[in-house]
């Protein structure tokens, strides 16, 4: 999991604006290192009638036109994997015209040294790859997300970029960043419940542990789901979640139901559980 942060704090701002601060934050993600460089950050003045994902999507009147306003052009490198779980960098600070935008532009820096992915080796350090950038480092990374800066007033986005969903490998061992982000309205929470979940088979000789693949995994709060995910190709899952109490649930095809009830979560503390799965037959 790349992961941007967007925040509008206020302070000492002329009359009639906001302050504009983009951070940086991360999901967690498969590689030892996945490192990229912004040279320019951008953000769309827009009108009142446009303030809707849909709206923008179906224009692309604001493609080329003047309503761009470039609040960042410094060069800056950043390993995502610093800012996980909670954790962020800031990437610029300016003054915007109170107003309504639609969206955000990111321009990346392809190159050996700018753009890449170093894989996790467990004899040092890992292979490095540079990774290639299909729009972003020309056109511009555009985040589409209708949001208003208020003269006065503090307004806070986050643009969470996911590195595992981002790096993919291509047929020809070369790696590209198709970056996958999601813009938030608050911080993601730094604690919630993560584990792995698997199931004991009988092999010629003896009983082994193998990972389920797929698995539903869903946490509850009186009766209603908060929050679900499924286990990836190790059985490994986690679910971000406010501070408090849930039930656990665990749905797989071909094995037992599994739940567990009063499941505590505190603040800034991931709750890691083991769940092995019985087989239906």
């Amino acid at each position: 999991m790349l992961c941007g942060l967007l925040c509008f704090s206020s302070g000492c701002t002329p009359e009639g604006t906001g302050t504009l601060t983009i951070n940086l934050t991360d999901e967690p993600g498969d590689y030892e290192e996945v490192h990229i460089t912004v040279s320019q950050i951008s953000v769309h003045r827009g009108e009142e009638e446009e303030a809707t994902e849909e709206r923008v999507k179906d224009s692309e009147e604001n493609a080329n036109d003047g309503n761009w306003i470039i609040i960042s052009e410094v060069k800056q490198g950043y390993n995502l994997l610093d800012f996980q779980d909670g954790a962020f960098s800031s990437l610029v600070e300016a003054d915007l015209e109170a107003g309504v935008y639609t969206q955000i532009r990111l321009k990346i820096v392809e190159g050996d040294d700018e753009t890449y992915v170093r894989l996790e080796s467990e004899e040092g350090e890992g292979n490095k790859y540079p990774l290639k950038v299909p729009s972003g480092a020309k056109s511009g990374l555009k985040l589409i997300h209708p949001f208003e800066i208020v003269a006065g007033e503090e307004t806070t986005l986050y643009l969470d970029f996911d590195a595992k969903e981002s790096v993919i490998q291509t047929g020809n061992g070369q790696y590209k960043l198709k970056p996958t982000i999601k813009v938030l309205n608050t911080l993601p929470q730094s604690q919630g419940i993560k584990g792995h979940v698997y199931a004991v088979v009988a092999s010629t000789s003896e009983e082994q542990p193998v990972s389920v693949i797929g698995a539903m995994v869903s946490a509850y709060q009186d009766g209603s789901k908060i929050e679900s995910d499924e286990t990836d190709e190790n059985g490994y899952f986690a679910l971000s979640l406010p501070v408090g109490i849930y039930r656990l649930e665990v749905i797989a095809g071909g094995y037992n139901s599994h739940e567990e009830d009063e499941v505590y979560v505190e603040s800034g503390v991931w709750v890691e559980k083991e769940i092995n799965l019985n087989p239906t037959s």
